[in-house]
């Protein structure tokens, strides 16, 4: 039983302990009051079998070369794309293609599932936009995992955590139970893009040796969304881009950093992050 519900079963106990002494009453009777407290308590406070009794735990298992939903209907280009990322990883692990359904009643009798929405389905926790909530419950049957968010940006955090907690084991991919809500309680966390590369560090050291595979500003376009999905993985909301004469010399001419930075700015833009300038 749950702790309240227990705990006001003792609360009432003891009171019937004490009203047997004061009153000199019968232990047959004392027995009869106790069983009538027991069934008036929840009723009294408005506690029903949800939270005096604890739901059972629901652990989601995929099984490995069999297809896994997604119960999702997308509408913006950030939705998609984050249906996108986890219907990919499901059918990496899983090495079977990734369905996406519209509803439950598309998946098969008693498969796994995951259902996602940018509404949150429970009583709603916060105003901010990323916050979200993680489930697992059964639906109709199934064992299903609930990922919603406040917005579409508290879906995208959802699909990050589900990814982070799944487990690649037997029978293939295992999500454990989860009863999860969470909303940042910083509101704006952004990273930046300094303005200088591993050969040129402004004020302190030109090296014409550096390894100029770490210099962001020569990556691939590639190489510019992955740098930007790993910001936001760990987390941060936007990014705070910078420009002065010392990114004009890394690439030539403010032409040239203007353009790379413009494809930096619509890969954070994809991906629902915030932009300002230093």
């Amino acid at each position: 039983m749950g702790n309240s519900y227990g705990y006001g079963i003792v609360f009432l106990y003891s009171v019937c302990l004490i009203v047997q002494e004061v009153i000199k009453i019968e232990t047959n009777m004392l027995k009869i009051l106790i069983v009538f407290s027991c069934i008036l308590y929840p009723v009294l406070t408005g506690m029903t079998s949800d939270n005096y009794f604890p739901a059972e735990k629901v652990v989601i298992q995929f099984p490995s070369d069999v297809p896994a939903y997604i119960i999702a209907i997308p509408q913006t280009a950030l939705e998609k794309r984050v249906t996108k990322r986890l219907s990919d990883y499901l059918s990496r692990v899983l090495h079977s293609t990734t369905k996406v359904v519209a509803s439950i009643k598309a998946v098969p009798a008693g498969a796994p599932a995951v259902l996602l929405s940018s509404k949150l389905l429970t009583t709603k926790f916060s105003d901010s936009p990323e916050a979200y909530s993680l489930e697992t419950r059964i639906m109709n049957g199934h064992s299903v995992l609930i990922a919603a968010g406040n917005t579409e940006l508290g879906l995208k955090h959802a699909v990050q955590r589900v990814i982070i907690e799944s487990e690649q084991r037997n029978p293939g991919l295992v999500i454990p139970a989860l009863q999860v809500s969470e909303s940042p309680w910083i509101p704006k966390r952004e990273w930046t893009l300094c303005p200088w590369a591993p050969d040129l560090v402004r004020g302190v050291f030109n090296n014409p040796n550096a390894d100029k595979r770490m210099n962001v500003w020569l990556y691939s376009d590639q190489q510019i969304v992955d740098y930007v999905d790993m910001f936001d993985s760990f987390g941060f909301s936007g990014c705070q881009l910078m420009e002065t004469v010392a990114n004009y010399s890394i690439l030539g001419s403010a032409e040239a950093f203007q353009d790379r930075q413009l494809k930096f700015a619509r890969a954070i833009r994809a991906n629902g992050q915030d932009i300002t300038l230093w």
